[in-house]
C-alpha cells in the first residue's frame, strides 16, 4: 500500500510494505520533512494500514504488504 504525504513545500509517496517505510517519490519536501514523514508513519503503521482498510473497503494484512 502507499499513502501521500503534503505540505507546503511539497509532496511525496511511500510505500507501507513488510521491511517498512519506503519513500517512492519526492516532489519538493525537505529532507528534514521526510525524515519526520517517515518516522509518524512507522509509528502509526497499523492506524495507517486500518484507514487504508476503511477508505478501500479492502482487508489488508501483513502478508498482502
Amino acid at each position: 500500500m502507499h499513502v501521500h504525504v503534503k505540505n507546503a513545500d511539497g509532496r511525496a509517496k511511500f510505500d507501507i510494505t513488510q521491511e517498512g517505510i519506503v519513500l517512492v517519490k519526492n516532489e519538493g519536501l525537505k529532507i528534514k520533512d521526510i525524515k519526520a514523514a517517515e518516522m509518524v508513519l512507522e509509528e502509526n503503521r497499523e492506524l495507517a494500514i486500518e484507514k487504508w482498510n476503511e477508505y478501500f473497503g479492502k482487508s489488508l494484512n501483513n502478508e498482502d504488504l
